[in-house]
């Protein structure tokens, strides 16, 4: 009774099924291993990049002014920097300008008050760009949630297809000629939803992950905006 119980494996189902199952079960385990990849990058992405802010916050808080800040920035990476360099590059450039005021960021960091859309508009540019580095890949994390289950399902008509098949060239409907399309049609669809299942949660994690990152990010952005007011006005 197990070796008749054996054959109804899902490794060999698989083996034993149609060209189209088998292809089917090949792509939902490449969409596994790629979902698996995605969540493993970026989860070790956003952790570091979690420890970034909050060494960068630290120490920009504890500096006077934007240009002690820039004096030690090379310590840092990560987003906030990058907003960071945006808005401290977009000062500098207003430094060869003639309408330029002494502000509070040193002596020879002269600024343009007249500038400060300008300033505010680069900060948004780059918290914009660093947000859009934050969700790559999670589109293509999305598309294997959805495709998944698409792909489980299409091996499932596919194998049903393949029973009535039989069904008509054989001229029974033995179990023996509608097993195997059957099988072809189940395992697809366990495939898929094994697939589906933990790309749903690894999707909602680092969307969460993101979105929060994104919030840490927004926060610094008006933070960086008010110093930059108190120093040039």
């Amino acid at each position: 009774m197990i070796a008749a119980l054996s054959k109804w494996y899902i490794i060999h189902a698989i083996l034993t099924s149609a060209w189209a199952g088998r292809i089917i079960v090949l792509i939902l385990f490449i969409l596994s291993v790629i979902s698996l990849a995605i969540f493993i990058k970026k989860t070790l992405e956003f952790k570091k990049i979690g420890h970034q802010n909050k060494a960068f916050l630290h120490s920009f808080r504890s500096c006077n002014s934007l240009a002690e800040f820039h004096n030690i920035k090379a310590k840092f990476s990560g987003p906030f920097l990058s907003v960071f360099e945006s808005a401290y590059n977009e000062i500098k450039s207003g430094a060869s300008q003639q309408d330029t005021v002494s502000s509070n960021c040193g002596k020879d960091f002269p600024v343009l008050t007249k500038r400060v859309p300008k300033f505010v508009a680069s900060i948004g540019q780059a918290k914009l760009d660093a947000t859009h580095s934050l969700d790559s890949q999670l589109v293509l994390l999305a598309t294997i949630v959805v495709i998944s289950p698409l792909l489980g399902l299409l091996g499932t008509v596919w194998g049903i297809l393949d029973a009535f098949l039989d069904i008509r060239t054989y001229g029974s409907a033995h179990i023996n000629i509608v097993a195997p399309g059957m099988a072809e049609a189940l395992i697809t669809t366990v495939v898929g939803l094994c697939v589906a299942i933990p790309a749903v949660v690894f999707y909602n994690y680092l969307t969460n992950r993101a979105s929060q990152l994104a919030d840490e990010l927004d926060a610094f952005a008006n933070e960086l905006v008010e110093q930059m007011r108190a120093e040039i006005l």
